[in-house]
Protein backbone atom coordinates (compact mmCIF):
# COMPACT_ATOMS: atom_id res chain seq x y z
CA UNK A 1 0.00 0.00 0.00
CA UNK A 2 1.49 3.36 -1.03
CA UNK A 3 0.24 6.83 -0.14
CA UNK A 4 1.28 10.37 -1.05
CA UNK A 5 0.38 13.26 1.25
CA UNK A 6 0.60 16.68 -0.38
CA UNK A 7 1.06 19.78 1.74
CA UNK A 8 2.70 23.19 1.74
CA UNK A 9 5.81 24.32 3.58
CA UNK A 10 6.32 27.93 4.61
CA UNK A 11 9.55 29.92 4.72
CA UNK A 12 8.95 33.50 5.79
CA UNK A 13 6.09 34.67 3.59
CA UNK A 14 6.88 32.26 0.75
CA UNK A 15 5.41 28.79 0.33
CA UNK A 16 6.66 25.69 -1.43
CA UNK A 17 4.98 22.37 -2.33
CA UNK A 18 5.75 19.38 -0.13
CA UNK A 19 4.97 15.70 -0.76
CA UNK A 20 5.42 12.87 1.74
CA UNK A 21 5.37 9.36 0.30
CA UNK A 22 4.78 6.32 2.48
CA UNK A 23 4.64 2.61 1.70
CA UNK A 24 3.74 -0.17 4.11
CA UNK A 25 5.23 -3.48 3.02
CA UNK A 26 5.31 -6.79 4.89
CA UNK A 27 8.80 -7.84 5.95
CA UNK A 28 11.55 -6.46 8.14
CA UNK A 29 10.87 -3.16 9.87
CA UNK A 30 12.88 -0.29 8.45
CA UNK A 31 12.60 3.48 8.03
CA UNK A 32 14.30 5.19 5.09
CA UNK A 33 14.49 8.96 4.63
CA UNK A 34 15.30 10.05 1.07
CA UNK A 35 16.19 13.60 0.11
CA UNK A 36 17.45 16.57 2.04
CA UNK A 37 16.32 15.67 5.55
CA UNK A 38 17.91 17.94 8.16
CA UNK A 39 18.96 16.89 11.67
CA UNK A 40 15.42 17.31 13.09
CA UNK A 41 14.14 14.72 10.61
CA UNK A 42 16.92 12.28 11.52
CA UNK A 43 16.12 12.68 15.25
CA UNK A 44 12.44 11.99 14.51
CA UNK A 45 13.49 8.75 12.78
CA UNK A 46 15.32 7.68 15.95
CA UNK A 47 12.22 8.48 18.01
CA UNK A 48 10.07 6.33 15.71
CA UNK A 49 12.46 3.41 16.13
CA UNK A 50 12.43 3.71 19.94
CA UNK A 51 8.60 3.80 20.07
CA UNK A 52 8.30 0.56 18.05
CA UNK A 53 9.99 -1.53 20.75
Amino acid sequence: MATVIRSLGITGISGYPLAVEMAIIAGLQTTTIVGLGDSAIKVAKDRLLSEKH
